[in-house]
């Protein structure tokens, strides 16, 4: 995918995931786009954190159903 996105002036490639552990592609991705040193992110990644409670629509009734169908563990 990647080679058609960067062919493109206007391409983007939105990646969504959550933290987990530091031996995968998107943690890899995450820190290029958080270094400070350019050489280190050559592909452009931009990082963006949205939490839960940003998304319109996700109020404490939403959070309650989550919990309670996946448990305060797992949404945590």
């Amino acid at each position: 995918m990647f080679p058609v996105i960067s062919s493109s002036k206007n391409g983007k490639f939105i990646i969504v995931s959550t933290p987990n552990g530091t031996n995968n592609l998107y943690y890899e991705i995450w820190q290029k786009a958080n270094s400070k040193d350019k050489l280190k992110n050559l592909d452009g990644w931009k990082a963006f954190t949205m939490w839960w409670w940003q998304v319109p629509g996700h109020d404490e009734a939403w959070k309650k159903r989550q919990i309670e169908a996946i448990g305060a563990q797992r949404f945590a």
